[in-house]
């Protein structure tokens, strides 16, 4: 792509790249602005955005937005002319322009300012830059998940129990956040209602509430992820282990499940997984029968972010 003989490229951490005719920010032809900024009410962006970032108010839609910038060029005709690293050059120095800066250096060549005060034009009434809006990572997510439990070896009950759970879960953002293997690595929190009829067993339902800790791998592009969470909670089931031997010996309980699968974005905010849930409910020992029950079975995901 050309315009006036000259292209801006920036190249992002996550390995994509956006390209800019200088005419596109010309303001004899149009009265868009662009800027690169490098920090937000004077505080340097976070690793999750910076170290620069393109963001262009002017669109309806941040797709064009892009954080983690690593480099520029500016090309002639497909021929470099210059290049900037994040990395500040020999005798440079930072400008401060109310929330946001611009890096400049004595030793960049005059070509440089040219280009990039066609960029810059406007900094100062710039917006704060956000994550495109195809980073599910740092956005909440409402998971329902729906499956089937066996019995599970290793429980003290004699039965057969059979469990049908139904677990609506609120995912926050990523809370940690780490590049690992050319994806990024992401830890977040996970809070559920489960709802678990009992299919085969004296009793009839367990119902609750878990807490867990969610480890997230996800590729650049946000379309394919593993994950793997563990946590635990409490809830309650209509118990019968005095009327029927094998049953559990009181209405409260504990809970502590595992779970892992994978993840595959199937439209723009959903996405579909498949995994395996263990999980063991227990009075512990606050009664003396306590049986409890550990069930392992495959578990079905539709999710949307927000």
């Amino acid at each position: 792509m050309e315009g006036n003989g000259v292209q801006m490229r920036a190249s992002p951490g996550s390995n994509l790249s956006l390209a800019f005719v200088l005419t596109q920010f010309d303001e004899r032809f149009t009265d868009r602005t662009v800027y690169l900024v490098d920090n937000e009410d004077a505080h340097l962006l976070d690793s999750k955005t910076g170290p620069l970032a393109f963001i262009i108010p002017g669109d309806k839609s941040p797709a064009r937005w892009v954080r983690r910038v690593t480099s520029i060029e500016v090309r002639q005709r497909l021929t470099q002319i210059w290049r900037l690293n994040t990395a500040l050059p020999p005798g440079g120095k930072t400008l401060a322009r109310k929330n946001y800066r611009l890096w400049q250096g004595n030793a960049l060549p005059a070509s440089l300012f040219r280009a990039l005060g066609l960029l810059f034009v406007g900094v100062a009434t710039a917006t704060a830059a956000e994550a495109p809006s195809s980073d599910s990572t740092q956005e909440w997510r409402l998971d329902f998940e729906s499956g089937i439990l066996w019995h599970f070896t290793g429980s003290a009950s004699t039965l057969d129990y059979v469990l049908l759970p139904q677990i609506l879960s609120l995912v926050g953002p990523a809370d940690i956040q780490r590049r690992v293997l050319g994806g990024e690595l992401v830890l977040r929190s996970r809070y559920s209602l489960l709802l678990e009829p009992i299919l085969q067993a004296p009793e009839h339902h367990y119902y609750g509430g878990s807490a867990a800790g969610l480890l997230e791998w996800w590729d650049d592009r946000r379309t394919r992820c593993l994950f793997l969470t563990s946590g635990g909670g409490f809830g309650w089931l209509d118990a019968k282990g005095y009327e029927i031997p094998g049953g559990q010996g009181q209405e409260f309980n504990f809970n502590w499940f595992i779970y892992g699968g994978g993840r595959i974005r199937v439209a723009k905010r959903c996405a579909a997984t498949v995994g395996v849930y263990y999980q063991h409910v227990s009075n512990g020992h606050f009664d003396k029968l306590d049986p409890g029950v550990n069930a392992i079975g495959p578990m079905l995901n539709a999710s949307w972010r927000f």
